[in-house]
């Protein structure tokens, strides 16, 4: 058995859901979403930064002050490769002048042997540094490289 609808229901339908839709008010649409405050490091172009790379040192080492002030933080890649034991301590260090230095952040504390690893900084200064504090003078090869992002 196959029954269709009469035509004069299917039309009685039709207007019953056409006058629903004119009849009930329609609401003003959600107010739109709040436009999002960006991360540190969700904006900007990031910069890579090279504080040392793969350099032999036997002495207590400074590397070159980059000024990193436009960055809010600083992801930090360190290698310390030691041929020979050579405690080292690894300090991220910045200043707002370029002369003065702050006492900094270990990066790594009394290093004895080979050692790798990564960390995320705050930039807060202008002028951003790493000292490699060594306690011999054997020759060890240190790198510490990065991204610094907005």
């Amino acid at each position: 058995m196959n029954k269709q609808i009469p035509l004069y229901m299917v039309v009685i339908l039709a207007l019953f859901f056409l006058a629903g839709t004119f009849y009930y008010p329609t609401l003003a649409a959600p107010p739109a979403a709040p436009t999002p405050i960006a991360a540190p490091g969700a904006a900007g172009t990031p910069a890579n930064i090279v504080f040392f790379d793969r350099q032999a040192i036997a002495a207590d080492t400074q590397a070159p002050a980059l000024s990193l002030g436009a960055y809010n933080r600083l992801d930090i890649q360190y290698t310390i490769d030691q041929g020979t034991v050579n405690t080292t301590t690894l300090t991220f260090q910045t200043s707002c002048t370029g002369r003065e230095w702050d006492a900094g952040v270990a990066i790594v504390s009394a290093n004895a042997a080979d050692a790798t690893g990564v960390l995320v900084l705050p930039n807060s200064c202008r002028y951003q540094s790493v000292l490699a504090d060594v306690a011999s003078t054997d020759t060890i090869t240190i790198t510490v490289l990065g991204i610094a992002k907005q």
